[in-house]
């Protein structure tokens, strides 16, 4: 494959590095695997740390406004939050009723708002825009762009097909009907965009994310031991349930914690750890799980552990922890911690009814359950602790599935040839 280096290509996002989240982790991978291939990338993002800084109030900002890390320019800037409130309200009732600029309320009230984005964009004068995610209006601001300039756009939709509230938007569809590529994570995703959008299949092209790079598959083999990990973070119990990712309400933590007293019935010596990113939601998360442990006797308070805000560089210690990982996250694109928790070799717990059932194969990689039975959650943890040989099938498995699924020369070498295609026809 050839890599153009007189190429230029302008990747929108409402976050990037160091605001982890999925997309957010793929499109850093992505810009610098291309960025090493010779293209320059110029990232325009915020100086957000996380979505709810748009509508909810999350006052972390990143700095520097501008920098360059490993070839990618990158430049964040701010956004109005003014009258958010009042946008919330209004979002949450176009939820429910149609009403005159229903459609552009649920685009405008998730932000980030700033017409900048347009200006900048122009100013870059790139040979092809990558906008993402949505609901976002970065993918907004990006198609705006595009348009004015005649630049070939993809949109990375990301799209959450259990969320109908945020992502069925008819100024979404129309936004990736005008695209030249519309870039989707699964054929799940395909398929529902061009039922839902009535989108061409010849313009939806599936690009898994990429949730590691080559040095990950080694790491995962030389990772610090199961033992070390639990003494480092003081983790006492035999087994460990994981969970990695931010605290959004909609990842269904609380799930996660209401089986715990009904694992612990059976087996006592089971902790829980949720490591990610802390929300507005945390502290609600923290109450439930104090209050559920409590409610076992005293012995169990300290069995439900947080790991708050780890930096990237600890996550393979915090995948050591692990004996299962566990997410029945309701709304995913994607879901890039399933393939990160593989690589480490861990059996996979999720919810039958997200995007999951792309990438976990039940009975085989994981077990995919109804995250709103208790019993049925608490049934498929112990049936995985009490089976070291299972766990071992299942965690194998999975690793060698990730590593053929999403090696990442392959996912790069095929933007590139996209890329490729969508410069010259611009060029020309």
């Amino acid at each position: 494959m050839n890599f153009p280096a007189e190429m230029k290509i302008l990747i929108i996002s409402h976050l990037f590095f160091p605001a982890r989240g999925g997309v957010e982790s793929h499109l850093t991978r992505l810009s610098r695997y291309l960025a090493q291939n010779g293209y320059q990338i110029e990232v325009l993002t915020t100086s957000a740390l996380s979505t709810e800084a748009f509508f909810l109030g999350d006052k972390r900002r990143i700095s520097p406004e501008e920098e360059t890390i490993d070839g990618v320019h990158i430049k964040r800037l701010g956004f109005k939050t003014f009258g958010r409130r009042t946008l919330n309200f209004l979002r949450s009732v176009a939820c429910r009723i149609k009403y005159p600029l229903n459609q552009w309320i649920r685009l405008i009230s998730y932000g980030p708002r700033n017409n900048q984005f347009i200006d900048l964009s122009l100013e870059a004068k790139p040979d092809v825009i990558v906008a993402a995610p949505l609901p976002m209006m970065t993918v907004y601001y990006g198609w705006k762009a595009a348009q004015i300039q005649g630049v070939p756009l993809i949109i990375n939709p990301a799209y959450h097909i259990n969320d109908p509230c945020s992502f069925e938007n008819p100024i979404f569809f129309r936004l990736m009907g005008d695209a030249d590529i519309v870039a989707v994570h699964t054929e799940t995703e395909k398929e529902f965009l061009a039922q839902k959008a009535g989108l061409s299949l010849d313009r939806i092209e599936v690009l898994p994310p990429l949730p590691f790079e080559k040095k990950d598959l080694i790491q995962a083999k030389t990772k610090i031991s199961k033992q070390e990990a639990r003494k480092k973070y003081g983790i006492k119990g035999q087994h460990v349930l994981l969970f990695v990712g931010q605290h959004g309400r909609h990842k269904n933590i609380d799930l996660i914690l209401k089986a715990m007293p009904l694992v612990w019935k059976e087996m006592t010596e089971v902790e829980a750890v949720i490591a990610g990113g802390t929300t507005a939601y945390t502290e609600e998360l923290k109450s439930l799980a104090y209050q559920l442990a409590e409610s076992c006797g005293s012995n169990f308070k300290a069995k439900i552990k947080f790991i708050d805000d780890f930096p990237q560089e600890r996550k393979e210690e915090i995948f050591a922890l692990g004996d299962i990982f566990i997410s029945l996250s309701k709304y995913e694109s994607f879901g890039i911690v399933f393939a990160e928790a593989m690589i480490h070799k861990l059996p996979v717990i999720a919810s039958q009814f997200s995007i999951a059932r792309s990438i976990i194969d039940d009975f085989q990689t994981g077990l995919l359950i109804n995250p709103h039975c208790e019993i049925e959650t608490a049934g498929a943890i112990i049936d995985l602790l009490e089976d070291d040989k299972l766990r071992k099938i299942y965690g194998e498995a999975g690793y060698e599935k990730v590593k053929q699924e999403f090696d990442p020369d392959k996912i790069i070498n095929k933007w590139a040839k996209i890329l490729n295609r969508l410069g010259l026809k611009n060029k020309n």
